[in-house]
């Protein structure tokens, strides 16, 4: 518990990148991202009970293959108990989301068979997104948005509740990105539907660009990783008691003066938009959730500006383009 507050309070006084460097450590940059996760990890499990939006954030990550989208997505999955991967290659939305199958013995009933969205309890990792066939993937919006998954099939009538976020990896529709000058060109070579990616709180794209300089940091960090020589200052048993902490922490209130500074951003995002995902009302949402986490990370009770500062620093390095 000491070590936990004393994390909490370096977080506070100096940011996220007190605990980013021991975020998926054989990783280099993508800092951004790893801040998202960090964020997404702080937030409780959805509770449709409590509350009639969701706690959990959606997280979407669209890269270039062998930009570590699913090393990412296995660390989240170690250090978050009860959670599940699934794979877009391998699984069709009722093995994501619930199927109904016919008992085996002779009477002709039928039985439901739960999915991966509905077993996990607190992040699903998604792999290869853009594998699912297309008929399948409008399936997972229910139970990405509205916490539940509603079954209507074979006299049997039932609604599954989804506590989990999700995260979610795929490759572009043409394999890897072509840049251009038009923001918009990026976003053309997402082979997502628009209902579904309006689903993911943030969505990050990982461009394979070549640096001489980044890419020898690369290649000494996977070298370190492969000479067991990667040091981190908290190892993934201490990340995952941290992170259990802080999501069973109290819940931080949102007050005049923090209320007054999100509807100015609001207003200055859609005013200000230059990105090819619309920003709408679901992008405040996101902002409050992660905001939320924000505070919950630091131990405070309520948000401050720092904490809203903090989330557009992430969400300009995200699709939104937010400027911070």
């Amino acid at each position: 518990k000491i070590k936990i507050d004393e994390l909490s309070k370096k977080i506070d006084e100096k940011g996220l990148g007190e605990i980013i460097p021991s975020f998926v450590p054989e990783v280099y940059g993508l800092d951004e991202i790893k801040g998202a996760l960090v964020l997404m990890l702080c937030n409780r499990r959805n509770d449709r009970k409590t509350k009639s939006i969701r706690s959990k954030s959606n997280i979407l990550i669209i890269g270039d293959p062998s930009s570590a989208k699913s090393v990412l997505g296995n660390f989240v999955i170690d250090i978050t108990p009860g959670s599940r991967k699934a794979l877009g290659g391998s699984s069709s939305s009722v093995g994501i989301t619930a199927s109904v199958l016919k008992t085996e013995d002779n009477l002709g009933g039928y039985r439901v068979e739960p999915g991966a969205l509905i077993l996990a309890n607190d992040v699903l990792f998604l792999d290869e997104l853009n594998n699912l066939n297309d008929e399948d993937k409008p399936k997972l919006q229910e139970g990405i948005e509205s916490m539940c998954v509603t079954i209507n099939k074979a006299n049997i009538h039932i609604s599954m509740k989804v506590t989990c976020g999700m995260l979610a990896a795929a490759n572009p529709k043409l394999g890897k990105f072509f840049t251009s000058d038009k923001p918009e060109f990026i976003s053309e070579q997402f082979n997502i539907p628009v209902p579904i990616l309006n689903r993911f709180d943030t969505i990050f794209t990982i461009i394979d660009v070549i640096s001489e300089e980044s890419d020898k940091k690369i290649a000494e960090r996977m070298i370190k990783r492969h000479r067991n020589k990667l040091v981190s200052i908290y190892d993934k048993e201490f990340l995952r008691k941290f992170f259990c902490y802080i999501r069973n922490f109290k819940e931080p209130e949102i007050n005049e003066e923090t209320e007054e500074i999100l509807k100015k951003v609001y207003c200055l995002a859609r005013t200000n938009n230059n990105s090819s995902i619309k920003i709408n009302p679901r992008f405040l949402e996101s902002l409050t959730r992660m905001c939320v986490a924000s505070a919950k990370i630091r131990q405070s009770n309520k948000i401050e500006f720092k904490d809203v500062e903090r989330c557009i620093q992430i969400l300009a390095e995200s699709e939104y383009k937010v400027n911070p």
